[in-house]
């Protein structure tokens, strides 16, 4: 069993409820027996001790997912720890409270509700599941999830406070709109396409085009792909998305895919003189809603197109430092 000294039976109910498959009958045992589940109760009825946020996307990707990019860059407070599915990269985050907030009729009004603007805060900075009710949680010190240990002092509320930004909606708010449109769901459905669309054909469009035709493309691919949602997401989502992918994909990404996912980015990569030209592409795009993706696919598909790397007889890896550091490229060798 793994070990974390932040997760010790002061921080934890004497007899919490516990589960080894959600959903299904959940069981309180006492907590040496409870801590051998796969989730298990953080807050007893009359304390919080734990902030938890049920990060429903994934988390461990290739590029760095959104979340883990906000967490790295210190956009929202490092969780002291993350406990990932395996299967799905699925996560949820953990700030243990330096001081326990009271609950129930003799608790302070005025603590909780700072501790619920912080809780609605974290839920949207992670873009965590506003409808996770936080009864039972994945079990940080169970062998069936990833651990990944962060930070080993706990937060007071106003450390918390001062990395977040509380002006945002509120956790009822968040969860309205959930319930209502499907938020949740379709919000990581629509991110995760066109990311995975962008990361294809991000380094063409750097090649021949500019960043405003590259925008105009994704928002056009973002639009289709909303409409395969019921109901479709708001438009000021959509262009939130829009502009996190496109800004990120230009500015920052450079190739590295998994084996898998780079195979299938050289299907495509032109050859010199086998792109099309930003001019036509952008007008192409205007005319015919943005369908450049099948015709670039058609056209890789009528020409061999020779690896850069190979023919300026280079590394692929120097090929990309080079590219990154924008060092001229080598002539190619005859």
């Amino acid at each position: 069993m793994q070990q974390l000294s932040l997760f010790s039976a002061v921080r934890l109910p004497y007899r919490p409820w516990c589960a080894n498959d959600l959903p299904g009958a959940l069981l309180m045992k006492e907590l040496v027996q409870a801590l051998s589940y796969r989730y298990i109760q953080l807050n007893n009825p009359s304390a919080l001790h734990w902030i938890v946020i049920d990060i429903d996307a994934p988390i461990i990707t290739d590029p760095v997912s959104r979340q883990m990019s906000a967490i790295l860059d210190g956009d929202v407070p490092l969780p002291n720890f993350l406990a990932v599915n395996p299967e799905n990269q699925h996560a949820h985050a953990y700030y243990a409270l330096e001081k326990a907030v009271p609950k129930g009729e003799h608790a302070s009004r005025k603590a909780l509700r700072f501790a619920a603007a912080i809780e609605s805060a974290l839920i949207f900075a992670l873009g965590g599941d506003p409808l996770y009710n936080g009864l039972i949680a994945k079990n940080p010190v169970h062998s069936d999830w990833r651990l990944i240990d962060l930070r080993s002092a706990p937060y007071s509320l106003h450390e918390l406070e001062a990395g977040l930004d509380l002006a945002g909606p509120d956790k009822s708010t968040q969860r309205e709109e959930a319930k209502n449109a499907g938020c949740t769901g379709r919000n990581v459905r629509v991110f995760d396409r066109l990311r995975f669309h962008a990361y294809q054909h991000v380094m063409m469009y750097r090649a021949d085009s500019n960043f405003p035709t590259w925008r105009r493309y994704l928002a056009a691919r973002a639009d289709e792909y909303n409409r395969d949602e019921t109901p479709p997401l708001h438009a000021n989502e959509l262009k939130h998305i829009t502009d996190s992918v496109a800004g990120w994909t230009w500015d920052t990404y450079t190739g590295s895919l998994s084996d898998e996912a780079f195979s299938e980015l050289q299907a495509f990569r032109g050859a010199r003189g086998g792109r099309i030209s930003a001019r036509v592409r952008a007008e192409q795009a205007e005319k015919e809603g943005y369908t450049l993706s099948d015709k670039m696919a058609a056209v890789s598909r009528t020409r061999v197109a020779k690896k850069p790397w190979e023919a300026q007889g280079i590394s692929k890896a120097k090929y990309y430092r080079d590219r990154k550091s924008g060092a001229p490229a080598p002539a190619p060798k005859s």
